[in-house]
């Protein structure tokens, strides 16, 4: 994961801190962050990431419109749904929008890179 373009999208300060420092220790240089979907929005438009972190939860603009609004852009670019919360209505709309997955926190970083890099190989989720 060291050569792709990552935006990590949470308002929750220390968890987008955290995961910027992990990737960074593992060496990626390619991390972007962003506190709302709108700061997100005007970074894709910038420059197309290669995945996205996406909180459900974000303020003014809800992650699930942030799915929406970014697949406009490019409807390509894979989206991990980040949440506290784990709800199945959320998370099936999450999925019909083209989001790829839907992970609860906490998630170790170690667990949660691992499983974006297993996924963004085509590696299915394990039962």
């Amino acid at each position: 994961m060291k050569d792709i373009g990552i935006l990590v999208v949470d308002d929750d300060t220390a968890f987008r801190l955290g995961v910027e420092k992990y990737l960074h220790s593992q060496g990626c240089t390619k991390v972007r962050a962003a506190s709302t979907g709108e700061l997100a929005l005007e970074m894709v438009k910038k420059e197309i990431p290669d995945v996205v972190l996406l909180d459900l939860y974000l303020p003014e603009m809800s992650g699930l419109k942030a799915i929406r609004e970014i697949h406009k852009i490019d409807k390509s670019i894979p989206i991990f749904i980040l949440t506290a919360e784990m709800d199945e209505v959320h998370r099936d709309i999450a999925e019909k929008l083209g989001a790829m997955d839907y992970l609860t926190k906490p998630i170790t970083m170690m667990n949660l890179f691992s499983y974006v890099e297993l996924r963004l190989r085509g590696i299915p989720p394990a039962a």
